[in-house]
This record gives C-alpha cells, sequence and structure tokens, in this order.
C-alpha cells in the first residue's frame, strides 16, 4: 500500500495511508456480513438447517475450480448441490430422505427449468417397487412423488392436515403474477372425496390447477367430480382444472398438464385486440413445439 506525509498545523508530520489501494483484511472463520435464511428469503424451503446460498457459494469459489467434484453426503436442503450447479460444478449429493431428493430436484427445476443434467439412483422405477414404498413409509411414497414431479414439497402442518402434498408454480402471461397448481398424493385408499378436497383446497388458495395422484386407477365417480370442476383458461390455451393421474403413468413420462414454467417466455407485449392475441398465441404455440 502507498504511503505519503502531510504536514499539519503546528508543524507535526502525519502518515497518510491510501486506503483504496490497501490489500484488505484476510477474511477469518468467523462471518457476519451473510444473513441466515429467514421467513422472508426468496430461496427458502422450510426446512430448519437450511443454509444461504451465499455462504455456500463463499465456500465453493475458494476451495474449487470450474468443473470440479463437490461432494454433499447430506443434501438435505439441497442448497449445495444447487449452488454447485450454478457455478458450473460437478457434484454429487447424498440423503437417505425422500425429501431432501424432492426438494433438491424442485430447485433445480427452478434453477434450469425442464432440462435435466443428473440422474437419480436408488428411487422407485416400476410400479411394484412404487408400491412397495408406499407399504413401507406413506410419506416416503409421497415425496418421491413430488420429486417426479419436480413439486416443492409442503413442509407445513397446516398444508398435511388439508391434504396438500406440495405445489408447482408457473408464469403464463404478462402480468408478473406466479400461478399454483396444488398436488395431492393418494396411496392408501381413493375415492371422489379426495377429488371434492381438492377442488376446495384450489379454490380456498385461489389456485389454478389441482392435481391428484393416484396408486390405483381412479374410478368413474371421481372421473366424473374432476370433469365437472371446469377449465383453466390461459393464454397458451385451455387446461382442465381438475387433473387426475396414476403412480404408472408418471413412470411412463406423463406430466401435469399446465402453461410453460419460465419467465422467459411469457406474452410480454401488450395485446390491443383478439386478432393480435391470437398471433400471439400461434407463435408462443410454435415456440413451445420446438422447444419439445
Amino acid at each position: 500500500m502507498r504511503e505519503g506525509f502531510t504536514l499539519h498545523q503546528g508543524g507535526k508530520m502525519r502518515i497518510k495511508h491510501y486506503l483504496g489501494e490497501a490489500k484488505g483484511v484476510p477474511i477469518d472463520d468467523i462471518w457476519t456480513d451473510i444473513s441466515p435464511v429467514n421467513s422472508q428469503s426468496a430461496e427458502r424451503i422450510g426446512l430448519s438447517r437450511q443454509k444461504p446460498e451465499a455462504l455456500i457459494e463463499r465456500i465453493i469459489l475458494a476451495s474449487s475450480n470450474k468443473g470440479d467434484v463437490i461432494l454433499d453426503p447430506f443434501s438435505g436442503s439441497g442448497t449445495t448441490v444447487v449452488v454447485a450447479n450454478k457455478l458450473n460444478r460437478k457434484w454429487v449429493g447424498i440423503d437417505i430422505s425422500q425429501l431432501a431428493i424432492s426438494v433438491t430436484r424442485y430447485r433445480l427445476s427452478e434453477q434450469q427449468g425442464d432440462e435435466k443434467n443428473y440422474k437419480v439412483y436408488n428411487v422407485p422405477n416400476s410400479f411394484e417397487e412404487a408400491k412397495e414404498m408406499a407399504k413401507r413409509d406413506i410419506n416416503e411414497f409421497t415425496w418421491w412423488i413430488l420429486g417426479l414431479l419436480k413439486a416443492k414439497p409442503s413442509i407445513k402442518k397446516e398444508d398435511y392436515e388439508k391434504g396438500i402434498d406440495g405445489r408447482i408454480y408457473f408464469y403464463d402471461d404478462n402480468s408478473g403474477e406466479k400461478k399454483k397448481v396444488i398436488i395431492s398424493v393418494n396411496a392408501e385408499y381413493s375415492d371422489e372425496k379426495q377429488i371434492i378436497e381438492l377442488k376446495n383446497n384450489v379454490n380456498n388458495e385461489d389456485a389454478q390447477i389441482g392435481a391428484a395422484i393416484f396408486l390405483n386407477p381412479p374410478n368413474e365417480n371421481m372421473l366424473t367430480e374432476a370433469k365437472i370442476a371446469g377449465i383453466y383458461k390461459s393464454p397458451w390455451g385451455l387446461y382442465n382444472k381438475i387433473q387426475l393421474f396414476t403412480v404408472k403413468e408418471l413412470l411412463t413420462g406423463m406430466k401435469i398438464d399446465i402453461p410453460p414454467a419460465s419467465k422467459e417466455r411469457l406474452i410480454t407485449k401488450p395485446v390491443s385486440n383478439k386478432k393480435e392475441l391470437y398471433k400471439q398465441k400461434t407463435l408462443l404455440r410454435k415456440n413451445q413445439k420446438q422447444d419439445n
């Protein structure tokens, strides 16, 4: 650092330091400049031990280079995996809980959309394996389903009591408003009461769509109850307000029918008339087909 001298009144000499050229103080092992994840944090999942992304980012940047492998043997809320992926590191995340796997898959989908550049091991790959998991642990089964859907698992007790297992969020217009899909997973039994409960949850939360997942195929009464729920009108088209799926259908790659989730693919030009709206819908659908 450059130094100089100044002469003050009274004839005393003082050293002048140029702080802009100083090297600074090496960081120590107590970091107070990174805030913990609080109730207002955008990255908050709801798990009690979730670490802020800024903290993990500092650690990864200080101890690795692009292309290096980051290992987190206790993945938890998935923060290390998500940050490592953002910083172009290879990564391995390990956890015994399907909740941790589900949360991590949700956060990766929020970061990179539908793109999938990773593999998930030791999860059901067949209906028989799924059925065995449901018999062994219904919560693990539910979290596994949410991971398949890349939905955000519900952590709050009140959601569990209402029959809300998870949510998917999407944007489908230029209002900036986040739209919502309510997810309900059912393995032990199934009847039309569950469809009525799902419809009530969709209405109470002002959600646009509800999706129910069943281990066994829904009966005629359930299909009828879902049909009379009506449709959701989106700039992208019409979508059934209540949608029913079986585990077998999800394992074959079937997905919930919702508008695209990415903000980058929204209608951004104001619509002045029906003709302009039709043009924009046609263009958006054409882009969607090309992306697929």
